[in-house]
């Protein structure tokens, strides 16, 4: 598989035929690009499915260097080194402020406090952070 430039478009291409149906990330010249319908959508802002990984994708290129958090299907996912990780658990912070995120997801039903690797005490109401105390 592969990806092959052709009437100012890039396509998918399996089995030297471009794919209509596919909806995956295709690998080029160093990167790997996102795929929606056979052709590369380079106005892609999302998350990407490959290889049992989900990736995250800035204009239509997948970002490896990204530490944030991503909406998608209607939840907010950790991504760290430009992945989704579904095993953390840990504050996140977007322009709207610091998130509990557990199994990588911010869990707005989440009401307590987060002990942080940082040292510090986390307080939280519905996944978001209000107050932050330094341990002693």
């Amino acid at each position: 598989n592969t990806l092959g430039y052709y009437n100012n478009n890039w396509w998918y291409v399996r089995n030297g035929r471009v794919d209509f149906n596919a909806n995956t990330l295709g690998y080029y010249n160093n990167n790997w690009w996102y795929v929606r319908n056979g052709r590369v959508d380079f106005n892609a802002n999302t998350l990407g499915y490959y290889n049992n990984n989900w990736w995250y994708v800035k204009n239509g290129c997948v970002d490896f260097n990204v530490n944030t958090l991503v909406y998608y299907n209607n939840n907010w996912w950790y991504v760290i080194n430009g992945h989704v990780d579904f095993t953390a658990n840990t504050i996140a912070k977007n322009e709207k402020g610091l998130w509990y995120v557990n199994n990588g997801v911010v869990d707005f039903g989440y009401n307590g406090t987060f002990d942080g690797l940082d040292g510090k005490i986390y307080y939280i109401k519905n996944g978001l952070v209000y107050q932050i105390d330094e341990v002693e």
